[in-house]
This record gives structure tokens, sequence and C-alpha cells, in this order.
């Protein structure tokens, strides 16, 4: 056997869809007359592998004939072969995104901080059936897992396929996850250079037990006995994974320890096969890290797996119990424990790699060290286990868990991590003055409350905003306006305009607009603030009654565009900002505001005067 193993699809070479170092510049010039889609994190993660060959023989994301044959046959083909495939890959967009874009021209990519990262040759649009795609995906209708769940929260309903052009990035090697996560040729040319007859790949996306680490040890040892050369790879996935997950770079220091300490197998291995093989385990032992989002996907998922290391150049991967394995909500089963492993056997496509099955282990004491159940609980051996929330128990409280489930130096990093997390919350304290907010609201004559102007640019809210707090202060209201492009200017400086950046952004006004309000001032604050659900969780800071009052500047877009002051429609028009509301972008109008003024048909005495009015009914101010 030849290491590195040729990739998927019968490549030579992993298919690399990078922009040329000479063409960057023009490349970024041509970008900016694109209209924009906007990626995720998860899928940008997607995007580099296309780009750095990861995903051979992919050249983009996938057209709605390709994705649909992976979803019932499991295979894409390659000139007339059918080679094994396990979920479609098809880029998420809006609908918004979808009415700027064409079939036959081209789209840029621009990441959550809206910097291009791509150019994505539109070859297919179409709906993004989701019931269908989990249905396939996961062998279930069920969606109450979290698998499911991706696909359904994501408020895209559109897939777009078609040829990628990714822009070269640089990857950070002072960080403890990215220095680990070479490219599929930086990876190649290591496995090229080992000396290894075979490679083994360990897929993890967590910590270490000593039960995760025998897997890597049973399945080096299998090679190794069979007169091969082998080396084994922990090679984890450090995409976007479920929020209880270990952080990668939590886990990254547990990992880097094992290595560092040379602990992989230390009392498990199997002391004759290494004496005769003339090294120990540690001697052919790496560790890589690989950059991809998680499906939850159980066995398809498995399958994904192999192809993305048969691409980095690996000979096998170890598919162990439950890989890839998320149950339902209520904890029951979705996939048998082993069913990954029967994936593989009834393959529907050509694939390269070969797996290597590992069944369940554990420590046995009558053993000694840790062993595979299969083979010694038919003894009337009795495993040492230990439930994974009691372990997580354990480690936030700081206790060392039984050294035969998992490594003394893997919990202490763990209980490190936990402990700066729980500091972390500990420091954190809430404060109670002398002067209260109702000592503050009777000097002032009038209660304290957020005024929260919503609606598109140019609708008028800020100008509302500021001449409903000069007619206020005639009145004697201390008052307030948080305007949008001031904040901007300097707490939230550092926020761009994607999705995630809107609702940090409104997130950030909302906690100063609630102490605005407990410091008995009437503040305002004048955002586009586009998504009913970020508005909401403003709304939620504040919980007295009238606390927080939503004002709807209503304005029809062709008027916001007309009157335009900043010239900011044009640009969105010609391609100049990207994800612009209500150009690239939604705008959620809101379903039930306390006020609701359209500065379109009333004029900005007519809508003060409805807005004071409603002040005082309800309560917040009091004039003449």
């Amino acid at each position: 056997m030849t290491l590195p193993l040729p990739p998927h699809g019968g490549a030579n070479a992993p298919i690399e869809n990078l922009i040329p170092a000479d063409q960057v510049e023009a490349s970024r010039l041509a970008a900016a007359k694109l209209p924009p889609i906007v990626v995720s994190d998860a899928d940008l993660s997607t995007v580099r592998r296309l780009g750095d060959g990861a995903l051979t023989p992919l050249t983009g994301f996938m057209t709605s004939a390709v994705y649909n044959r992976v979803l019932k046959d499991e295979t894409i083909d390659v000139d007339g072969t059918a080679y094994a495939w396990g979920i479609p890959l098809a880029l998420p967009i809006t609908v918004d995104e979808r009415g700027e874009i064409a079939i036959g021209k081209s789209a840029r990519l621009l990441d959550q901080r809206g910097h291009v990262v791509a150019i994505l040759d539109v070859e297919d649009v179409w709906d993004w059936d989701k019931d269908a795609y989990n249905t396939a995906v996961y062998g279930t209708e069920r969606t109450d897992h979290p698998g499911a769940r991706i696909a359904l929260d994501d408020p895209r309903e559109v897939l777009v396929g078609g040829r990628i052009h990714v822009f070269p990035w640089k990857r950070d090697t002072n960080d403890v996850v990215q220095k680990y996560a070479f490219s599929p040729a930086e990876t190649r040319a290591k496995l090229a250079a080992s000396g290894w007859e075979a490679a083994v790949a360990f897929q993890t996306r967590n910590p270490l037990h000593r039960a995760h680490e025998y897997a890597m040890v049973a399945g080096c040892e299998r090679l190794t006995a069979q007169g091969l050369k082998a080396g084994v790879v922990l090679n984890p996935l450090v995409g976007e994974t479920k929020s209880d997950d270990v952080p990668a770079a939590t886990r990254m220091l547990t990992y880097e320890k094992l290595k560092s300490d040379r602990l992989l197998g230390q009392g498990d291995s199997d002391p004759e096969i290494w004496k005769k093989a003339g090294r120990d385990i540690n001697d052919v032992f790496d560790l890589f890290a690989l950059d991809i989002k998680m499906f939850y996907g159980g066995p398809r998922e498995a399958l994904m797996h192999a192809i993305y290391r048969q691409n980095y150049g690996f000979s096998h991967i170890v598919i162990g119990r439950k890989h890839a394995d998320a149950p339902y909500d209520d904890g029951t089963n979705i996939w048998g424990d082993f069913d990954a492993q029967e994936k593989f056997k009834n393959l529907k496509g050509k694939l390269e790699i070969k797996p290597v099955n590992i069944g369940f282990a554990a420590y046995f004491e009558e053993l000694g060290h840790v062993g595979l159940i299969e083979e010694h609980a038919p003894k009337g051996w009795k495993p040492v286990t230990v439930a994974g929330r009691i372990l997580r128990e354990m480690l936030q409280k700081g206790e060392t868990p039984d050294p035969r489930i998992i490594r003394p130096e893997t919990s202490a990093i763990l209980i490190k991590a936990y402990a700066d997390r729980a500091a972390k919350e500990r420091n954190i304290t809430w404060h109670h003055h002398s002067v209260s907010r109702q000592d503050r609201e009777s000097l002032n004559k009038h209660r304290g409350a957020t005024l929260w102007f919503t609606g598109l640019s140019g609708s008028g809210k800020s100008t509302l905003a500021n001449e409903l707090a000069g007619y206020l202060h005639e009145h004697g209201i201390r008052t307030y306006v948080l305007d949008g492009d001031n904040v901007r200017h300097g707490l939230n400086k550092d926020l761009g305009f994607s999705p995630d950046d809107r609702k940090e952004n409104i997130r950030r006004i909302g906690e100063v607009a609630k102490l605005f309000t407990d410091s008995g001032v009437v503040n305002m604050t004048a955002f586009i603030s586009p998504y009913r659900e970020d508005r909401q969780i403003a709304r939620d800071l504040q919980q007295g009654e009238d606390e927080f009052i939503e004002i709807y500047v209503e304005a029809d877009l062709a008027v916001c565009e007309e009157r335009d002051p900043k010239g900011l429609y044009k640009k969105a028009r010609a391609g100049e900002i990207p994800q612009f509301t209500g150009i690239s972008a939604p705008y959620e109008a809101p379903e039930d505001a306390e006020i609701t003024v359209n500065t379109g048909t009333q004029s900005i005495v007519e809508c003060i005067e409805t807005i004071a009015q409603e002040l005082t009914r309800r309560g917040v101010i009091r004039i003449g």
C-alpha cells in the first residue's frame, strides 16, 4: 500500500478551487460588482473545503440534480462511474438573495463580517425542501433531534448550486485549533514523508475517554499485527458543533497533552505487538484537525467522514459505535449502535478508503486495562463505566473522575476550563444603588421607558426620534436618543452588518436602553432592527409594564428610496453595500407594535402628536 491514498472520485490529486494568487486583486474588484450572498460560519468551512480540495471531486456546490441523486442513491456521478456520497452539499440562501442572482451569472460570497470569500457561478437555484432533506439524511420523519434542527432552524429557504472560486486565506498558526488544521496538500505531504504503509484517521468531536483512545489503539494495532507499518492520526472535527459540545479550543488542549506526553495507549496497548514491530504506538501517532461542520447524521455522516479522510490521503478510518450519533430529544436512539459500520458493507458507489470497525470498549478490572466489550463481557467480566452526565458534573465540581475512565491529564484540563468559565460567571454581580429607580422617577416627575423606533432606512426614525426628544424636553421630560449611526461610531464599531452582527448590535443596544430606563430617562433608539426575534430579545430585557414601547415608523420602500438621505439605496442597488435591509436583506415589520406612524402619509407633527398621546395614555409622561 502506498500513501497518500488517491483522492475520491478518480482524481489524481485533490481538486482545488482556489483563485490563483496573481488573480486575487482583479477577482476582488470584479466581485465588488456582483450581487452578495452571506454564508454562515458553518457554510464558510464548506466553502474553504471546496477551495482546498477536501471535497474532491466537487468543483462547487451541488446542483439540484446532483443534490437529489445523493438524497436518493447516496452517489455522485463522475464520467459515468458512481462514487459514494452521504450528504448533499448545496448553499442555503435567503429569498431576497435569490431575487438578486440569476442562473448563468455570478455572485460574491461574504462571510459574517462582510468580507468576500468566494465567487459562485450560479448554475441552479431551487426551493429547499427541508422535510425531504431531513427524512433522507437522518432516515426518520421525526424532527426532535439536533440534526433536523440544523435545517429547520435555518431561516434560509432556498438552495443554490454552481462552480466556486475561493479566495485564498491564511491559517493562524498561533491559534491552538487552526495550527493543526492542515490542508489536504499539507496532510498528504506529511503522510508521504511519514514512512507509513497505512494511515488510520480517528474522527471525534469530544474530549477522549480511555475507551475512545482504545479505538485508535486497536485500529492501529490491527494493521500493525498484519505486518504493516501503520500510523494513527487523531483527526478531530473542529468546525461548528452543538452549543453543549466542549469547545474545540479546549478539546485541542487535551489532544495536545495526549501527544506531547506520549499518553496514547499507556496501560492499554498490546506490548507484544509493539515489541515485535520494534516501535511504540506513540512513535506513529500524530494530531491533525479537520475544520468541517457537524451534521449529527449517523451512518450517512460516517460516509462523509471517510470521503474527507480519503481526500486528505488516509488509507483507513476508524468507524466505531454510534458514529456521528445524536439521539432523539427523549434519549432514544435514531440508529442502531453499529449502523455506520453496516453502511460501509452496502455502499452504492466506489470508495477507496477502508473502515476499521471497532466495537464498544471499557476498562475491565480482571484485565487490568481497557479492552473490547465483545471480547471480555462474555467471560462474565464487568466493564467500569460511568454516565456522561455524571462525568460532566464531576468535572464541573472540580472532582477528578476515575482514571480508569478518563486520564487525569485530560481531566485536569477540562476541570480548569469549567472552573474558568464558572469564575467568570461568579465575578459578575448586579449592584443595587442607594438611589432607586422610583426615587429618580419621582424627581423627574415621569417614568423611565425605552421607545424603540424601528423601520427601513430612510423611513424617518432618527428624524422623528430627535424631534420627539425636543418636544418632550420642552415639556420637562428627560430624554436621550440612542441613534444607530452614533452607536456604531463607538460602542458597536467592531460590528458589521451580517445577521449575527446585526443581532449582537441590537442585543448591546437593548442592554444600554435597559440601563437608561432604569435611570428614569425616556430613551429613544433609532435602529432599523430588521428582525422580530432580535427586537423581542430587547423587549424581554425590560419586564415592567410599558417599559419597552415599540414604535413602527412605517414608510413604503419606494418612499424610502426616493428620500435616500445617505445615498445608501443607490449603493445597495449597485451591489456596493452587501446585506442592505430592504434590498438584499429582509426587514420583518412588527406584527403588534404599541404605536405605528406612517411618515409617508403623516407629517412629523402628526406623528409626534400620535406618540405623545399614547405615552400619556400609558402613564409614561404627563404633559400640561
